[in-house]
């Protein structure tokens, strides 16, 4: 059963071969003349709010809070008349989005998407015998990867004891305070080994252990350990019992079995840990030649980890060295056992690792296991992924920017311009050359212009809606996440969902299956991306959705009102989520006109389609339109177009009564029909059936069969800490349906569960 609709979506952007002339590319006209057979004129437009509209006042922000933890405040936008201000560009920006969608034109903006993605295996995906502890190290004048295959040894590594696993939890100061009994340490000093260090180690690999160890040690060691049928315990298999400093070329420090090796700290990363690890060397580890290709394998996947989080407190703090506070979180804190409490790994937020270098300690996933006589040197093809702990993230084969139609990608010179570069206007989005040569063509001032806006009313107090001073305080709002290939990517160039019931799918593909350049069973069909990201309008809401003294988790007709922040723990403002004093109502109009230039039949129809949609289809505009704001109406006032031979007309005559009493103008319903007609001979099919038209006026429209519309959770209550993460895990679960983001025109919802 469907639940629910996800707030966002996707209209397809199709591959751009053989289009119509007029929404194909090509040079745009000049701005020196009005053209003869192009339009030129002005249209004043009626905007009319449908549901409240946020206009956030970022030069009015206001900050408060505990440091790492400051929650923002936002006044509305207001003009020098005490109006809302509603900024030209904020229209012109929703109309541009919008005639990029109904033309298919090139993207205008596609930067940063270069680099792969990465996604994380389930655990018992990662449990293969391929992965082997490795070491970067400087050898015959290259970098090379050192196998530490260390094949006699469980998981490959010895267990370091370090942390006390009795409470589940590990505070990193409580080691510098006298608690290091807690964790195995250096005999000479006491002291904690540290990631890198060169180190002598005895192991366990026959369970006599006792011995070596303090009874606190042995009692810690044992917690959560499944006692056999008689009651004993046995230590897992290479548990580190001695270790040792070790410098270049000394000797084993005692009587028995010593192995030279190096500690690989990663930290308390996640719940129940017990072991660090160290890794063990051998005399016959094989190496393995750094190329181009292997270092991009780390630094592309580093560079995702730390750009997942750049955003979050730890990492502010972490960057702050004026005054370290003890009470403030860290990076390295744990915290708890919850996710997101734990602590992270240093690859996380320690910028010098994103270099791969010398004495750097890593995994590396080979396409085969070592076994028997391994040659000295191994070729870097065996490379399949270079990992900075076990339990990782991976890379998807191909870039977003790979699976993007060449066709779609930003124009590069003026001769690629699109239909809504040509009207809106291009700015070149890749740098120059090498060689620092600048290209000659870098912009294009477009041919649209949006002024005079201006809100329809007498009173700002029957407009605004005030919210305190304090402020409302909005539901949390979730950041794109393209590496969910179930929602972002599509399997083929046409933006066709993973799982697609209709054509026999049962589960869905696995998720190294997505972002891929093409499958064995399609070797033909390139996969693609889901298209244009939407907010569908919020349809049917109930008729006091919108009002703020209800109490909290009010329901109506089984509706929550989403776009509130549930108090949780006595507060709902932090930095996850933002507050606003005040927001536009709802029915309120804002006037303002647009001057168009040289536009031809087609390109003008668009825009008029865009500017008289039916009755129930809005366009969304301003800030939380995953919340439901920001749905509007557009509608025609008046217009005063010509073409370049009736405007040569005009201007030619010098007196009122030379002038033409009427414009020399064809009727609203055939400049749309144009471009109506355009779109179909492009696509080969009914206007309103091209999948890109079907799907934005799905989204106009929204969804008519009541469900709630937010982002995916486990229960039918709102969450006050998001914690959407849940439904994916659910989803990717071994009982999971790996469900799709569905397409837009066929979207009935997802369910709640989807493990069921």
């Amino acid at each position: 059963m469907s639940d629910f609709h996800n707030p966002y979506n996707f209209i397809p952007a199709l591959p751009r071969e053989g289009q119509h002339p007029d929404l194909d590319d090509a040079l745009p006209s000049s701005h020196g003349k009005y053209h003869a057979d192009r339009w030129s004129g002005r249209i004043a437009v009626t905007l009319t709010t449908k549901t409240p509209l946020l206009i956030p006042d970022a030069a009015g922000l206001k900050e408060k809070g505990e440091r790492g933890k400051e929650h923002k405040t936002y006044p509305l936008r207001i003009g020098s008349d005490g109006k809302p201000y509603l900024p030209a560009t904020s229209i012109k920006g929703m109309l541009r989005s919008a005639y990029e969608a109904i033309t298919n034109s090139r993207l205008s903006v596609f930067s940063k998407h270069g680099d792969r993605l990465a996604y994380r295996m389930a655990a018992e995906g990662q449990a293969n015998q391929t992965i082997y502890p490795a070491r970067v190290e400087q050898r015959n004048g290259e970098l090379q990867l050192r196998i530490l295959r260390a094949p006699d040894l469980f998981d490959k590594a010895g267990k370091l004891p370090r942390y006390k696993t009795y409470k589940n939890r590990f505070e990193p100061r409580e080691l510098d305070k006298g608690l290091k009994d807690l964790a195995l340490t250096y005999a000479d000093s006491k002291d904690c080994p540290q990631h890198g260090d060169s180190v002598w180690v005895r192991l366990n690999p026959r369970h006599e252990w006792e011995h070596e160890l303090s009874d606190l040690q042995q009692r810690n060691l044992k917690i959560g350990l499944k006692p056999k049928r008689n009651g004993s315990i046995n230590l897992p298999k290479s548990v580190v019992t001695r270790i040792a400093r070790r410098e270049e070329n000394s000797e084993k420090p005692g009587n028995g079995e010593w192995h030279k090796g190096w500690v690989c700290i990663t930290g308390a990363n996640m719940s129940g840990k017990r072991y660090e690890r160290v890794f063990i060397e051998s005399e016959d580890d094989p190496f393995i030649p750094i190329d181009e290709q292997i270092k991009a394998l780390w630094e592309e996947l580093i560079a995702n980890y730390q750009k997942e989080h750049e955003r979050d407190p730890r990492i502010a703090n972490f960057k702050r060295t004026d005054d370290r506070d003890p009470r403030i979180r860290q990076p390295q804190d744990y915290m708890g056992d919850n996710t997101g409490d734990t602590a992270w790994s240093n690859h996380i937020y320690q910028p010098n690792l994103k270099a791969l270098k010398p004495e750097t300690l890593c995994y590396v996933d080979l396409s085969q296991e070592l076994s028997g006589t391994i040659p000295a040197e191994l070729p870097p093809g065996l490379v399949k992924a270079l990992i900075p702990v076990m339990l990782s993230r991976r890379l998807y084969e191909s870039s977003p920017a790979d699976l993007l139609p060449e066709s779609l990608h930003p124009a590069e010179n003026l001769s690629e311009l699109s239909p809504a570069d040509r009207v809106f206007g291009w700015v070149r989005q890749k740098p120059g050359k090498p060689d620092g040569e600048k290209p000659k063509e870098t912009a294009y001032k477009g041919n649209l212009r949006i002024h005079g806006v201006v809100c329809d009313c007498s009173k700002p107090e029957d407009v605004i809606h005030p919210l305190g001073e304090e402020g409302l305080p909005l539901a949390i709002l979730g950041q794109p996440k393209e590496q969910q290939a179930r929602f972002y990517a599509a399997r083929n160039q046409q933006g066709l969902a993973y799982r697609n019931p209709s054509t026999g799918d049962q589960r869905g593909f696995a998720k190294e299956q997505t972002y891929q350049a093409s499958q064995n069973h399609e070797a033909s069909q390139k996969h693609g991306l889901r298209g244009r990201k939407v907010y569908p309008h919020h349809d049917r809401l109930p008729k006091d959705y919108w009002d703020t003294s209800l109490p909290e988790l009010t329901q109506m007709n089984g509706r929550y009102q989403e776009y509130r922040r549930l108090t949780d723990e006595g507060s709902n403002r932090d930095s996850q989520n933002r507050s606003i004093q005040a927001w536009v109502k709802e029915n309120v109009v804002f006037k303002f006109e647009i001057d168009v230039t040289n536009l031809s039949s087609v390109e003008l129809g668009a825009l008029l389609w865009l500017l008289h949609l039916d009755e129930g289809q809005h366009h969304r505009l301003g800030g939380g339109k995953p919340l439901g704001f920001g749905s509007v109406r557009l509608e025609i006032d008046s217009m005063d177009l010509r073409t370049g031979t009736d405007w040569k007309t005009f201007y030619a005559s010098l007196t009122p009564s030379e002038k033409p009493e009427t414009q020399s103008i064809e009727p609203l319903e055939i400049l749309v029909e144009s471009f109506q007609q355009a779109v179909e001979q492009a696509y080969n099919a009914p206007f309103q059936q091209v999948p890109f038209i079907a799907a934005f006026l799905r989204c106009a429209k929204g969804f008519e069969d009541g469900k709630p519309i937010h982002y995916p959770r486990v229960q039918a209550q709102p969450n006050p800490k998001g914690e959407g993460f849940e439904w994916f895990v659910a989803n990717e679960k071994t009982s999971g349906k790996r469900l799709s983001l569905p397409k837009l025109v066929d979207d009935e919802g997802l369910p709640l569960n989807p493990s069921n």
